[in-house]
């Protein structure tokens, strides 16, 4: 989606900057929530906070570019229901299987 109004912007545009720096800031925003989850004891510590924002980036990047081009919601959610099963993988002691999730 912030791709969208950037190529809808003349280049060079205050618009283009803005939903350039929207992007930019994004991963900023994640790391930061990390950080905070680290320091409330919900995240541990050796957890690789710049991977895990830039990856989870990189999926809201995706699904914003697949919505504007008009996929299913469902297919949409089912994404990111996929990219939640990263998170243990993510997030957990290095070499650790994830734990797989129940599929209700």
């Amino acid at each position: 989606m912030l791709s969208a109004g950037a190529r809808c912007a003349p280049s060079g545009s205050t618009a283009e900057a803005h939903v350039a720096a929207l992007r930019k800031q994004l991963p900023v925003t994640i790391s930061a929530r990390l950080r905070r989850a680290v320091t409330d004891g919900d995240l541990n510590a050796s957890a690789d906070i710049s991977l895990i924002a830039a990856y989870y980036t990189t999926v809201l990047d995706g699904l914003a570019q697949r919505a504007a081009d008009g996929e299913s919601r469902q297919t949409l959610l089912k994404v990111a229901e996929h990219a939640m099963d990263a998170w243990p993988g993510l997030t957990g002691p290095a070499g650790a299987a994830p734990a797989p999730r129940s599929r209700a």
